[in-house]
């Protein structure tokens, strides 16, 4: 007997939904593009909550990288939140250029994922990871 329309659009929502929950979370690390701010704490202040969502989404994730276009420190404008995991602690940090590693002054500080959520929670900043890691 022949597949009806009905059968068909089934397997088709069921392969769909295998493929986004195999394929949603990257294993290692995802890296996210949030645009351009006019200012680093501007861009800061809206990374920390897209991170907490991303934490959220794919909590297996091994690193974070939140990307985006503001004035820096030298004249790169592309750079990220960046975020990864070391067993039941993390680190979170600010990279003037993107896959360059943590800037110096701007971290790593060590947090974890409930920290960063609430941090989120409360609209900070950066420097409040700084003053939790003292």
């Amino acid at each position: 007997m022949p597949p009806t329309l009905h059968s068909l659009r089934f397997l088709s929502a069921v392969c769909l939904l295998a493929c986004v929950s195999a394929c949603g979370c990257p294993d290692t690390e995802e890296f996210i593009h949030i645009g351009a701010f006019d200012s680093r704490e501007a861009a800061l202040r809206a990374a920390i909550p897209r991170l907490a969502v991303s934490i959220g989404e794919c909590p297996k994730v091994q690193k974070y990288r939140i990307v985006f276009t503001a004035p820096g420190i030298y004249a790169i404008d592309r750079h990220a939140l960046l975020y990864w995991r070391r067993g039941s602690k993390a680190d979170i940090g600010y990279e003037d250029d993107v896959f360059s590693s943590i800037s110096p002054g701007f971290g790593p500080y060590e947090v974890d994922d409930a920290f960063v959520l609430e941090v989120s929670r409360k609209g900070g900043s950066l420097a409040d990871f700084d003053r939790a890691s003292k």
